[in-house]
């Protein structure tokens, strides 16, 4: 049920907070300007209850995006400031609405669990099998299906940028500049989570 995901999402976002989050530096109303965008992009979904909009600061996530389960979503100061302009972070913030409104981070729950249950009944009466290849196989089929969830995440924010009056363009404009310094090798392994950067672009 809807309200168990948001549950587990306020969890692991206080977890993450605790560990990993520091309070925003980007200015108030710039902030203000991002989330009263964000909220006409929101009215545009299809998601009853408005997730939570966060703003952070941290030295380990860099600039990033995060979309917990049902909510809520953290924006890193450093997405802000390497994007430059807010409409850019609110075409980021549709890629992250397109996560929580078609359930993915629940769906890979699923498929893990799911995946490793049946990896132990097919491999785990086998001698020589270890725990280690049987969890490089899960991670095999749940990075392939996180691939397809971002490529998905891409189209739709696409879609929902024009609905909301922005240009759909800004998402490929986002995406170009998130991915300007990132070497097109370093999203071609096998276990990478996200797909490609031309095959985005």
């Amino acid at each position: 049920p809807m309200s168990l995901e948001r549950e587990i999402g306020e969890m692991g976002y206080n977890r993450i907070n605790k560990m990993h989050l520091e309070p925003s530096r980007i200015q108030v109303d710039k902030r203000l300007e991002i989330i009263q965008m964000y909220k006409e992009l929101h009215r545009h979904s299809q998601i009853d209850s408005r997730p939570e909009l966060f703003f952070h600061a941290s030295d380990s996530i860099g600039a990033n995006a995060l979309a917990f389960p049902g909510g809520p979503i953290v924006v890193t100061d450093d997405l802000v400031n390497q994007l430059k302009k807010p409409e850019l972070v609110v075409a980021v913030l549709a890629h992250e609405l397109a996560h929580i409104e078609e359930r993915h981070s629940m769906q890979q729950i699923v498929l893990v669990s799911g995946s490793l249950a049946i990896a132990s009944v097919i491999f785990g009466a086998e001698e020589g099998i270890s725990e280690d290849f049987l969890a490089a196989i899960v991670n095999l089929y749940a990075f392939q299906h996180s691939q397809d969830f971002e490529l998905a995440s891409d189209s739709y924010a696409h879609q929902l940028l024009g609905k909301a009056g922005f240009s759909p363009n800004l998402m490929s404009e986002a995406l170009a500049t998130l991915l300007n310094d990132i070497p097109d090798a370093a999203e071609t392994s096998w276990f990478s989570t996200h797909p490609a950067k031309k095959e985005r672009l």
